[in-house]
């Protein structure tokens, strides 16, 4: 073959191998079944995401049960922002009787045995005094962001602009305004919380009523749990004591609206089994979990300690590997303990 034929077999192959390049790139984005795993960024905000680059958040057990979504993609990476630290910022609390220096204790070592990121707030009900670790750190909440969803359809309610018998409807879940709080509050139901999203107005509606009721919060819903519909939920746990705060000693709330929020807490299922407590006399919570990787709680919580706080927290492997949920009880015993 001769010097110029050589050339151009060379120059032709150089101006193909681009297109081919691109065709590939194509292909392997349009077909699910093909494995090519691009990089995350190094920006991205919290989430979890499947080796598929599907993001989904607190799926109902019967659910993966169903599809066998865990076994099928499993989890590929858990984003968190910045560095996690592991010693807590603590400001005491005027009406709490807990030794904040040792539940740190009892916290490191939960932490450091189980090989956790541990995202915790608590704070007293209508006092001062805070003890937070990674308080303010946004990661996904799971189901409890649900609470903000709760707290949108109340203003709702009371501008009038719905009812309780208002219907509403997605994702198959169809009902009342009044039947779906109780579907999403008390068993957790991601369709009825989708429900309730759209019939409010929207992802952009819940994050303003958030906004106007807690200044600097770190609380963003940008999907109904487990539909990625785009963009990634997240928030901290202080947010979620700031909306217990709220509901509980909060003046801006009429006084009906409270009540029923408080219901609805209370009537959560107890998912970790706080109620057993002994210590516990009274619970209102909201729970997400993501089995068997992560597992978070907003709680409110009166013991017979005289003691009356709002807690909320997140925990999650920090290799993404299977941890308890029985954990989270474990850190609710551990505050209890920590009192005097």
């Amino acid at each position: 073959m001769s010097a110029k034929w050589k050339l151009s077999v060379i120059s032709v192959v150089l101006a193909v191998a681009p297109l081919l390049g691109v065709l590939i790139f194509f292909v392997a984005r349009s077909n699910p079944n093909l494995n090519f795993a691009l990089a995350p960024s190094p920006t991205a905000t919290p989430a979890i995401v499947y080796s598929s680059g599907t993001i989904i958040e607190d799926l109902n057990p019967d659910t993966i049960l169903e599809t066998g979504s865990i076994g099928e993609d499993g989890i590929s990476t858990q984003y968190i922002e910045g560095d996690l630290a592991i010693e807590p910022d603590i400001t005491e609390a005027n009406n709490l009787k807990i030794d904040f220096s040792l539940l740190n204790t009892k916290l490191e070592e939960i932490r450091s045995k189980n090989n956790l990121d541990i995202y915790f707030h608590l704070t007293p009900i209508g006092s001062t005094g805070t003890f937070g670790l990674n308080e303010s750190k946004k990661t996904g909440m799971l189901s409890v962001i649900k609470m903000s969803v709760m707290l949108a359809t109340y203003e709702k309610l009371q501008k009038g602009e719905i009812t309780k018998a208002t219907a509403v409807s997605r994702y198959g879940y169809s009902g009342t305004v009044s039947s779906a709080l109780k579907a999403m509050m008390i068993n957790s139901s991601n369709e009825a919380t989708g429900a309730l999203i759209l019939g409010v107005g929207g992802v952009s509606y819940v994050n303003k009523v958030v906004d106007s009721y807690l200044l600097n919060n770190n609380l963003a819903l940008a999907h109904t749990p487990n539909y990625a519909e785009g963009g990634t939920n997240y928030s901290s746990p202080v947010d979620y004591t700031g909306l217990l705060n709220l509901i509980y000693t909060g003046t801006v709330l009429p006084a009906a609206n409270q009540k029923e929020m408080q219901d609805l807490l209370v009537a959560c299922s107890d998912y970790f089994g706080l109620k057993d407590i002994p210590t516990i006399a009274y619970i209102a919570q909201k729970t997400g979990y993501y089995p068997s990787s992560q597992w978070a709680l907003a709680a409110y919580i009166k013991n017979n300690k005289g003691s009356e706080y709002a807690v909320s927290l997140k925990i999650a492997g920090k290799k993404n590997q299977t941890i308890s949920k029985g954990l989270v009880k474990q850190i609710i015993q551990a505050v209890e303990a920590s009192h005097y």
